[in-house]
């Protein structure tokens, strides 16, 4: 969530309190009925959420150090970070930082926070058979998980990949300063040229007994806005009350675009959908694309437990 989202969300907050106390900012009359307002507590300080290193970069803490890897495997980028906080322990504690890089829907995560300090509730402290440089292996095959120690800071890297990349990973993590001539390693940079169009395209393929179909892609300079239609229905998740509704089932799609043959592209926001009868319309916002883009590839891999795969490719030329 963005850091004007939380603003809207402390000023109701405040608003709120304000109302159920009946303050109007003149002070009330004595009486049995009139009861000074309690001061609110502070707000307690809350993620900040970036979506590229050198925002991250920037709005670290006075003194404060980035880590990032110079080597991660083919086509991974930048997809976005969090300065996490210890809600309600110390207001002045910035906590952790959390990195995340995608190659579609592969995700490799890293994470970085100071060693001295105690985890916040919830939170997975240092080990505590603490190694120093040597990393700490564990893992199930699908997600796995290295930790170390170096410079002062715990780390934590987690990746679908065996502990040899992840050690690989692991030993090309140092400090990246803030750098204005600089892009820092795997960073995501926006096309300075961007594609803004509106193609109408209704091309459609059809895996098994399930047809989705390509309705149009809408381009601007800050996202592409891919509209599907799928035969796949969206019923209500539970049955609703009599004269009431319930959410629909949502369509969880899965898979990967790309532009040209390029990397797989970042979907900058949640997937949306709406329920239409039978079918399920699905929004899917994708980073935004160069001008001399020609074609948009998509391999869709599954829809909640029906597999695919669908595989289409749109023009973007035309």
């Amino acid at each position: 969530m963005q850091r004007g989202h939380w603003l809207v969300l402390s000023g109701l907050a405040v608003l709120l309190v304000i109302l159920c106390c009946g303050c109007t900012g003149v002070p009330p009359a004595a009486g049995p009925m009139n009861t000074p307002c309690p001061t609110p507590p502070p707000l307690p300080p809350l993620p900040y959420q970036f979506h590229s290193l050198v925002e991250g970069q920037q709005a670290l803490l006075p003194g404060a150090v980035l880590f990032l890897p110079s080597y991660l495997p083919d086509e991974f980028v930048f997809s976005d970070g969090t300065q996490a906080r210890c809600i309600g322990v110390d207001p002045g504690n910035d906590g952790e930082v959390i990195l995340r890089y995608s190659r579609g829907e592969d995700i490799i995560v890293l994470r970085q926070f100071p060693s001295g300090r105690e985890p916040c509730p919830g939170e997975i402290g240092c080990p505590a058979n603490r190694t120093g440089k040597i990393p700490v292996y564990s893992g199930n095959g699908r997600q796995n998980t290295l930790q170390w120690e170096d410079a002062g800071l715990c780390f934590f890297l987690q990746g679908p990949f065996p502990g040899d990349v992840l050690r690989r990973i692991a030993s090309s993590v140092s400090p990246a300063p803030y750098n204005a001539n600089r892009t820092p390693p795997y960073d995501y940079v926006p096309p300075s040229n961007p594609l803004e169009r509106f193609i109408s395209v209704n091309r459609s393929v059809t895996t098994g007994n399930v047809t989705v179909t390509v309705e149009s892609v809408a381009c601007t300079r800050e996202a592409c806005m891919v509209t599907l239609r799928t035969t796949l229905s969206s019923p209500p998740a539970v049955s609703p009350p009599p004269g009431g509704m319930a959410a629909p089932v949502a369509p969880d799609p899965h898979g990967t675009w790309r532009v040209d043959g390029g990397r797989p592209l970042l979907a900058v926001q949640a997937v949306g959908y709406r329920p239409e009868g039978d079918e399920t319309v699905i929004f899917w916002p994708l980073e935004p694309v160069p001008a001399s883009s020609s074609r948009l590839s998509m391999n869709l891999t599954r829809f909640r437990q029906v597999q695919g795969p669908w595989v289409l490719e749109v023009p973007l030329n035309c």
